[in-house]
């Protein structure tokens, strides 16, 4: 199985399946701490912030970023915190292109510490 940061994000195929149990488990332990998987239904976490200028760059960059590639996220903003929750909406389960998102949230949006 390739690791989640050497796979493409992409736009939505009719294709895509909702991974489940022991399709979902190898995918998970490849996210950072912090995210959950709630009831194999969509993923959560919440990211904390110094100030609320860098909440608003990671949010920004986080929302070109799926505009990008026509798969967005529920954001909430709530003062030095983002709370994101990624679920396919037409499968309303996760799919690897959520795994991918939440991937790319850590690795090029988070540790890079915007």
């Amino acid at each position: 199985m390739k690791d989640l940061a050497l796979r493409k994000c992409t736009p939505c195929a009719a294709t895509q399946k909702p991974l489940k149990g022991e399709l979902l488990k190898p995918f998970e332990e490849q996210l950072y701490n912090g995210w959950a998987v709630i009831d194999e239904h969509q993923l959560e976490r919440t990211y904390k912030f110094k100030n609320f200028k860098t909440l608003l760059y990671f949010v920004n960059e986080a929302l070109k970023f799926q505009q990008e590639i026509n798969h967005h996220a529920s954001i909430t903003i709530d003062e030095s915190e983002v709370t994101v929750q990624l679920a396919t909406k037409e499968l309303e389960q996760v799919t690897e292109q959520d795994l991918k998102l939440a991937k790319h949230f850590d690795e090029e949006l988070f540790r890079k510490k915007v």
